[in-house]
């Protein structure tokens, strides 16, 4: 069963080009940015909304509130908590508004986004029929722990709680793909690859911004910026995989019809 349609693909560039335009000349008429720092933003929103506008597509194809219907979800959801959390970031960053209070929307919603991906790959070893083993587990909290401390001497000392809480998103994050490793599953590894690949980036991407920063050396579209971006194709390309395997060939066709039926 096929995805994603041509005419479906087409409608969605056109309606993601006429988007750019509009943007782009209110964007002129305002001087909030210059045609470059747009383009630049834009792609960086574009690349997490593809996976959105995938999700949605694929979930309106199942009840929602069936396994797989929650596991579209979750992914979906993920994505979306990135780009609102950078939308209230861009506001006081571009517009040069200053918080009123710390932390505010876009750190929860930021903070939320690890938790939402965690229940996602959960839920998506369910449909797969993969138990992680208590060994599995168990290692992966000890990896998580150590983990921790080590990104507080890269990430910087946290001077509260919500800053610690930056530390641990990139302790689940780095975790998370050596958990989906230790399945050895060869299916699941295939689908979550995009995934795995995408989690990795983003930490990577926060440890340099970090350091740029630190230094002082840190210019909007420099290299965490384009890893940044490029861990939102990636984890717009994992919805898809994810999407395509359910509707594709990977899961057996009996046993997702009996999914969908009881509902779970």
């Amino acid at each position: 069963m096929e995805l994603l349609s041509k005419k479906l693909i087409k409608k969605s560039l056109s309606i993601i080009f006429i988007i750019y335009i509009i943007g782009l000349t209110l964007n002129i008429l305002f001087g909030v940015q210059s045609i470059g720092t747009y383009s630049f933003v834009y792609l960086f929103y574009l690349s997490f909304i593809v996976g959105v506008l995938v999700g949605i597509y694929a979930i309106k194809r199942v009840s929602i509130g069936s396994l797989i219907g929650r596991t579209l979800l979750g992914f979906t959801l993920a994505n979306s908590l990135i780009i609102i959390s950078y939308l209230f970031w861009d506001y006081h960053f571009f517009l040069g508004k200053s918080y009123v209070s710390y932390p505010e929307i876009g750190n929860i919603l930021f903070y939320l986004f690890p938790v939402v991906i965690t229940l996602s790959i959960f839920s998506l070893l369910k449909i797969y029929s993969i138990k992680m083993k208590p060994v599995a587990l168990i290692s992966a909290l000890a990896i998580f722990m150590i983990l921790a401390p080590v990104l507080m001497t890269v990430l910087g000392e946290p001077q509260s709680f919500f800053e610690g809480a930056y530390v641990f998103t990139s302790a689940i994050l780095i975790t998370l793909p050596v958990l989906l490793l230790m399945t050895k599953n060869k299916r699941i590894l295939i689908v979550t690859t995009s995934h795995i690949f995408a989690m990795v980036l983003m930490v990577v991407a926060d440890i340099m911004y970090t350091r740029e920063v630190a230094t002082a050396i840190y210019q909007f579209g420099s290299l965490s910026d384009m890893l940044y971006i490029i861990s939102g194709g990636l984890y717009s390309l994992g919805i898809y995989n994810i999407a395509k395997s359910i509707f594709g060939k990977t899961i057996n066709t009996n046993k997702y019809e009996q999914i969908q039926n009881q509902g779970i």
